[in-house]
C-alpha cells in the first residue's frame, strides 16, 4: 500500500495541526470539506472494524482496520490525482452513477483497481465491496467476512459521526443485523462499537462525535496553562540565580520545591534529604504535607522500586499513571501509607560529587488535572534541578577543601 498509511497519517496530522511540511495529499484533502469529511469517516470505521475484529477474535485485527478505510480509496486516489474529475464529481454529489460516467469506472472500482496493481492480497482486494446483512447464518469465506465488517463499520461511523440523539438505537438495530454473520453477540457488538466511539472522541478532529469546539477550547486552555508554567519556572530561577552565594541549601531547596509546587500547579510537593543512611522529608507544600512530613522516610539501601530507580539513573522520572496495576509493584511502602491518593507524580533526584543528596518529589491528586509534561517542561525542570545541583557542588568542594586542610 505505498503512501496510503503516509497520505491519511498526513491529512490527520493537518487537521490537527502537527503538519510542519505541506503535503499535497493532505492540502488537496483539505481542501475540499467534503473529502476531509469522507477521511475522517474512514478513519471512524477502521477503529470500529478494529474493536469489531478483537471481539470477533480475528487473528489479525489490522487487516480489518486496513479493508474498512480501503473503502474510501478510489475517492482519495481521484481527489489527488484527476482533481479536474473530482471537481466535476463534487459538483454532481460524487455518485458512484456520475463516477461510472466520468471515469469509466465506478469509485469503488478504481479502489480495487490500484489494490491490485499494489499488490494487496487477493482477500483483501476481494472485500473492497459492500455486503447486506442477510443469509443463513453459515460461516462466511474470509473475503465475505472482512467485506460483511466493513459495510458494517462504514454505516457504524455514519450514524456515529454527528453524535446525533438516536444513533444509539441506530447502531443497535445494526448491530442486530450483522451479528449473525459476523459471528459476534450483539450485546458484544454495541460494546466494540462503544469503545469506538470512545477512542474517536478524542482522535478525530472534524468530527461532531468529537466536540472539536471543545477541543480547541481545552487546547487554548492548555497551551495558556503551559505558558504560565513556563513563566513561573523562569521567574523562579531567576530569583534563585540572585540568592547571594552564602544563602543556604535549606533556602535553596525551599524556593526551588515552591516553584515547582505552582508552576506545575502540584497538590503536593516535598523535598527529600539524604542524611545518615536514610532520605527524609524536611519541607513540604500542599494541603495535609507538613503533617505528614514525620512519616516520610526510607533507607538509602537499594530496592527495586521507582525511587531507588530515580536516585540510581540521576534522571528525571515522571509517573503518568500511579494507579496502573502493573506498576503498583514498584511503589514503596512510605508512599502507599502516606502519598496513595495521588494519581501522577514527579521524582527530581539531586546529586552532588557523584552521590544522591536529596530528591524533589511533586503530585497531582485525582481532583487535579495534570499539566501534560512536555520535552520543553523537562529541559526547565532539569535547569532548576541544574542549579541546585551547582550549588551544592560548589558547597560540596568547599567543604572537601576544608577537610583537606
Amino acid at each position: 500500500m505505498p503512501g496510503f498509511g503516509k497520505a491519511v497519517g498526513a491529512v490527520l496530522g493537518a487537521m490537527r495541526g502537527e503538519v510542519g511540511q505541506e503535503f499535497n495529499m493532505a492540502r488537496t484533502v483539505l481542501s475540499d470539506p467534503v473529502l476531509t469529511k469522507k477521511v475522517e469517516k474512514a478513519v471512524l470505521a477502521g477503529m470500529v472494524a478494529q474493536q469489531v475484529a478483537i471481539s470477533a477474535s480475528a487473528t489479525d485485527p489490522e487487516e480489518a482496520v486496513v479493508c474498512s478505510m480501503l473503502h474510501a480509496l478510489g475517492r482519495m486516489l481521484v481527489s489527488f490525482y484527476l482533481p479536474e474529475s473530482w471537481g466535476a464529481l463534487r459538483a454532481h454529489d460524487g455518485a458512484g452513477g456520475d463516477a461510472a460516467a466520468l471515469l469509466g469506472l465506478p469509485l469503488v472500482a478504481i479502489g480495487r483497481a490500484a489494490a491490485e496493481r499494489w499488490g494487496l492480497p487477493a482477500k483483501l482486494v476481494a472485500s473492497m465491496r459492500d455486503i447486506a446483512p442477510g443469509g443463513d447464518g453459515g460461516a462466511l469465506a474470509p473475503e465475505d467476512w472482512l467485506a460483511a465488517m466493513a459495510t458494517m463499520s462504514a454505516q457504524c461511523a455514519d450514524s456515529l459521526w454527528d453524535d446525533r440523539p438516536g444513533a444509539d438505537a441506530q447502531l443497535a438495530a445494526l448491530a442486530g443485523r450483522y451479528a449473525g454473520m459476523l459471528g459476534v453477540a450483539p450485546d458484544a457488538l454495541v460494546g466494540a462499537i462503544g469503545q469506538a466511539r470512545s477512542a474517536a472522541a478524542t482522535t478525530l478532529s472534524i468530527a461532531p462525535l468529537a466536540r472539536p469546539g471543545e477541543q480547541r477550547a481545552r487546547a487554548l486552555q492548555t497551551s495558556e496553562r503551559r505558558a504560565d508554567s513556563h513563566r513561573m519556572l523562569m521567574a523562579g530561577m531567576c530569583a534563585m540565580r540572585a540568592l547571594p552565594g552564602d544563602a543556604s541549601a535549606a533556602r535553596r531547596i525551599s524556593m526551588a520545591l515552591e516553584t515547582l509546587w505552582k508552576a506545575l500547579g502540584l497538590a503536593r510537593a516535598t523535598a527529600f534529604q539524604h542524611r545518615g543512611g536514610s532520605y527524609a522529608a524536611k519541607i513540604g507544600f500542599g494541603e495535609g504535607v507538613r503533617e505528614l512530613l514525620g512519616q516520610m522516610d526510607f533507607a538509602d539501601d537499594y530496592e527495586p522500586n521507582v525511587f531507588h530507580a530515580a536516585l540510581t539513573s540521576d534522571r528525571i522520572i515522571y509517573i503518568d499513571n500511579a494507579r496502573d496495576p502493573q506498576f503498583t509493584q514498584r511503589l514503596p511502602p512510605w508512599w502507599n501509607s502516606t502519598l496513595a491518593g495521588a494519581r501522577s507524580f514527579l521524582i527530581l533526584p539531586l546529586c552532588a560529587g557523584g552521590q544522591p543528596v536529596g530528591f524533589l518529589y511533586g503530585d497531582w491528586a485525582a481532583a487535579y488535572a495534570p499539566l501534560p509534561l512536555a520535552q520543553a517542561e523537562f529541559a526547565l525542570l532539569n535547569e532548576l534541578r541544574g542549579q541546585l545541583v551547582a550549588a551544592f557542588e560548589r558547597r560540596y568542594e568547599l567543604e572537601t577543601a576544608a577537610n583537606r586542610v
